[in-house]
């Protein structure tokens, strides 16, 4: 975009006409780069995840304009000076610049639209990245739009605005370069983080799961075998909580939620003082009468919530309370401690 707002200025043609030794070679080489440059902001913006640009569609539009230029290049381009400039009123030329600003034009105003309605849904770091680029886009398009309109009225010069498109150019370059190569940086560091949570999530559910094999509970949990390994996991976690629900003593889930709220914990501490707890009294062979809830396990199997990661998430808390937090320990060994009937 930057280039060919450059290239456009008769100045600009005459040096490079100078440099190559050949007219209007320059201007078609940046015009056609431009129009590649849009293919690759369709590539960037899908690869990052940002939008779901329809990459098939606008390489097909991309490469039509191409044709099309490249014919209308060689039938006039090639032997007259001045050729696409606003000024030239020629049919060729008049339609080279309709399709090449038509076609830049267009794909700018779609991409702003599509990633500005996606960055609502990104992170807070992201948002501010792509804002950045949306920017430079928006900028970009105002001297597309003002040289479109100038071919479209036909034969009309530009030597006052001049100077003020080729600023708005620079500026379009510099911003959208700074936005996409922080969006880039932002996008690489936030999967980075991703996958080494998904990585400690794993480490986590695999511990306990461990315990829970030592523990004897690995029998009943056969069926996960041929799950994915997190959710296998996890679903023997859910299952054995289920199994050692009869084991859990009386009055302890309350005593458990009123410490989390204490200290502003959420429902996985609670969990992991049941299972740490029902883990203790099963393995001493006893069980504890359930006067709010069931006293055998409920016929079926254990399953996950409608949003797995949420549920991962919520058992490698789990996990992390269970082994790391000595007030799980302590409210598991009080509550069989100052438990008196078991069976």
């Amino acid at each position: 975009m930057g280039c060919a707002s450059f290239a456009s200025a008769p100045a600009a043609a005459r040096w490079a006409d100078r440099v190559f030794e050949a007219r209007n070679v320059s201007f078609y080489v940046a015009s056609a780069a431009t129009v590649l440059s849009i293919l690759g902001l369709a590539g960037f913006l899908r690869a990052s995840g940002v939008t779901g640009v329809r990459v098939r569609t606008v390489v097909a539009g991309g490469l039509a304009c191409l044709v099309t230029m490249t014919l209308l290049y060689l039938l006039e381009g090639t032997s007259e000076p001045g050729f696409a400039t606003t000024a030239d009123d020629r049919p060729a030329a008049r339609l080279y610049n309709t399709v090449f600003h038509g076609a830049v034009a267009a794909g700018l105003c779609a991409f702003i639209e599509r990633t500005a309605a996606e960055i609502r849904r990104a992170d807070r770091a992201l948002r501010l990245a792509l804002g950045l680029a949306v920017a430079g886009m928006a900028v970009g398009v105002v001297p597309v739009l003002w040289k479109l309109g100038l071919v479209l009225v036909g034969g009309v010069t530009e030597p006052r605005y001049m100077s003020v498109t080729l600023h708005l150019s620079a500026a379009s370059v510099i911003t959208f370069s700074a936005g996409s190569a922080a969006a880039a940086a932002v996008r690489s560091t936030l999967d980075l983080c991703h996958r080494r949570r998904r990585e400690r999530r794993e480490q986590a559910l695999c511990e306990l799961w461990t315990l829970l094999g030592k523990a004897g509970l690995h029998g009943p949990l056969a069926h996960v075998a041929a799950a994915t390994r997190v959710r296998g996991f996890a679903l023997g976690i859910r299952e054995a909580q289920r199994t050692l629900r009869p084991y859990v003593p009386s009055g302890l889930t309350e005593h458990a939620r009123e410490e989390a709220d204490e200290r502003g914990y959420d429902a996985a501490f609670v969990e992991a003082v049941e299972l740490r707890a029902a883990m203790a009294a099963f393995a001493a062979g006893y069980q504890f009468e359930q006067p709010e809830r069931d006293a055998a396990p409920s016929a079926g199997r254990a399953t996950l919530q409608v949003d797995e990661d949420a549920e991962f998430d919520r058992l490698a808390a789990l996990a992390w309370f269970f082994q790391n937090d000595p007030a799980v320990a302590e409210l598991a060994r009080a509550a069989l401690d100052g438990s008196s009937s078991p069976e």
